[in-house]
C-alpha cells in the first residue's frame, strides 16, 4: 500500500493524549447510582430481528392508493395513449364519412349538370320552333293579306 494513500497515524503526543482520555472515561461510571432505578426481572421491549419473512397485511384501500402514487405516471401516459388512439380511429370514420357526403354530393352535381345541359337543348329546340311557327304565322299572314286584297278587288 502506498505509504500517501494510507491512513495518516498520529503524532507520539497525539498518541499519549488519547491514551490519557481513554483511561479517564473508562474509570467514569456509565450509570449515575443517584438517580435510583427499580430494580425489575421482568425483560424490557423485544428487540430481536424477527425470523418469519411474511409480509404484514396491509388496507387494500392502502395497497391501491400505494400502486397508484408508485405508477401514477404510467396510468397518465396509458391514458393520454388510449385517447389518442381513440381520437384517430374517430377522425378516420368522421373523414369517411365526409368523403361518402363528398362522392354523393359530386354525383348529384353531375346529375344536376347533365339536366341542366338537356335543358338547356330542350329549351333551344323550343326556341327554334317558336321561331319556325312565328315565320310561318308571318307568312300565312302575308297570304292571308293578299287573299283578302285579292277578293276585295
Amino acid at each position: 500500500m502506498n505509504r500517501r494513500t494510507a491512513h495518516v497515524g498520529k503524532s507520539k503526543q497525539e498518541k499519549r493524549n488519547y491514551l490519557t482520555y481513554i483511561k479517564w472515561l473508562d474509570y467514569e461510571p456509565t450509570v449515575d447510582e443517584t438517580l435510583g432505578f427499580a430494580e425489575s426481572d421482568e425483560p424490557g421491549e423485544d428487540l430481536t430481528v424477527p425470523t418469519l419473512k411474511r409480509k404484514r397485511s396491509i388496507n387494500t384501500k392502502q395497497h391501491v392508493m400505494e400502486y397508484f402514487s408508485e405508477n401514477w405516471l404510467n396510468y397518465v401516459i396509458g391514458l393520454i395513449a388510449l385517447t389518442l388512439v381513440f381520437l384517430m380511429y374517430d377522425s378516420k370514420l368522421e373523414l369517411a364519412k365526409i368523403d361518402v357526403g363528398l362522392a354523393v354530393q359530386k354525383e348529384n352535381i353531375s346529375s344536376i349538370k347533365s339536366d341542366t345541359k338537356q335543358q338547356g337543348q330542350e329549351n333551344h329546340a323550343q326556341d327554334i320552333k317558336i321561331n319556325e311557327n312565328r315565320y310561318r304565322i308571318d307568312s300565312l299572314e302575308k297570304r292571308l293579306e293578299d287573299v283578302k286584297v285579292s277578293i276585295r278587288k
